[in-house]
């Protein structure tokens, strides 16, 4: 056997052992210096392809774990393939450790994955994480690493947790892995698995990531769930100020609302009429229930808005709309939509009631209510006068 082959076999074992009985020590070898990796990167660099091989045997072993350097955080793709291969030539077991903590921190480096995952199957996780071996078979197991950690947290994390458990596992925000392990939730979380990390969380990560991210973040969420039910009011608040409102019409939708489905849209924007419609009445003088009334057909409403200073609400149903003032005393006055796609438009400069009141060109004829117009007063049983009225009016 050359000197150059042999292995302390026996003395590795022993470093193993203090590794695993005093973990707080692991890592905590020098790291090799600036000039030192740009030497052996020289080196690596001028060996010919079929000589790697041969190359890896000649490296004592601090070149070796300085090698994992090389791989895990070079940044030209020849170098950490060259890396691999040498590494991959010579696995050690106590490379293992090592190799797991510079992929973790630098994640991700597809050249280091594989090799690290073949370096812990053949010497055996225990040698990186002493606490948790079997977690990390199986993140290796799994289609990707995050995804790997994202399903380990559903089986066994605490709902709202997530940041405490990956910091008992060792993570912190400075470990690529954690980063890319919160990103792939952001874009690709079941909703069970958002429901046990959080949906204040995630936004939370989201309102703090690049632009790419956070659009992904929006699409997921909304397609995720579907719909309100368990849809949060606060992701939906910052979808909404964000990325604005979907466009009636497919040509004027924007980058991000293009690629969601229009069922989503739409759910999207009842939600939005909603809210803005019990805003209003949050505010406004109702002891008639005119929300409750409304509320009853705002699923077919296609648009609302506040004018007069929140004085004023205008409800658009497509065929016609509605405009509802704050203050008692003054009718709900339905317009044909021609005539409140008028009303809409001037809403923004309306400054009194009168200015969004135009009893004559409210609905009348065949398209009256009881009182054979358009307008609404809240008086006596009104709702039950006038709700066959709308019904009639939304089926058209």
């Amino acid at each position: 056997m050359r000197l150059a082959d042999f292995e302390p076999v026996q003395l590795i074992a022993a470093l193993e052992d203090v590794r695993r009985l005093h973990p707080q020590l692991a890592g905590s070898e020098e790291e090799p210096g600036v000039d030192a990796l740009d030497e052996l990167r020289e080196r690596l660099l001028a060996v010919l392809d079929d000589g790697l091989a041969e190359f890896a045997h000649s490296l004592s072993p601090q070149e070796l774990r300085s090698m994992l350097y090389l791989l895990a955080t070079d940044g030209s793709s020849p170098v950490r393939e060259r890396a691999a291969e040498v590494v991959l030539s010579r696995p050690r077991a106590d490379l293992v450790g090592l190799g797991w903590r510079l992929l973790r921190d630098n994640y991700p480096v597809d050249e280091a994955e594989p090799v690290v995952r073949a370096l812990g199957e053949s010497f055996g996780w225990r040698r990186a994480e002493p606490e948790y071996p079997e977690r990390l078979a199986r993140w290796f197991s799994s289609e990707t690493l995050p995804g790997g950690l994202l399903a380990d947290f559903g089986f066994h994390g605490r709902r709202d947790e997530f940041n405490a458990w990956l910091s008992g596992l060792g993570f912190d925000s400075r470990h690529g892995l954690s980063r890319a392990t919160w990103e792939a939730a952001l874009v690709s979380a079941s909703a069970d698995l958002i429901d046990r990390i959080g949906h204040d969380a995630l936004l939370d990560r989201a309102k703090g990531s690049h632009s790419v991210l956070q659009q992904g973040f929006g699409r997921h969420y909304l397609a995720v769930f579907g719909g309100r039910d368990r849809w949060r009011d606060a992701v939906l608040e910052w979808i909404r100020s964000r990325f604005g409102l979907p466009s009636r019409l497919d040509q004027g939708l924007t980058p991000f609302w293009r690629p969601v489905a229009p069922e989503v849209r739409q759910r999207f924007c009842q939600w939005a009429i909603q809210g803005t419609v019990r805003d209003f009445f949050k505010t406004a003088e109702d002891p008639y229930h005119r929300f409750a009334f409304w509320s009853d057909f705002l699923d077919k409403a296609v648009d609302a808005r506040q004018a007069l200073g929140k004085a004023a609400v205008l409800i658009d149903f497509g065929t016609f709309g509605v405009v509802e003032f704050a203050e008692v005393g003054n009718a709900a006055h339905l317009y044909p939509s021609a005539t409140f796609d008028e009303i809409w438009s001037k809403a923004s400069r309306a400054s009194i009631p009168a200015d969004l009141k135009e009893p004559e060109a409210t609905l009348s004829g065949h398209r009256g209510g009881p009182r054979r117009d358009g307008r609404i007063i809240h008086f006596q049983d009104w709702q039950r006068r006038h709700t066959p009225w709308i019904r009639s009016l939304l089926q058209r």
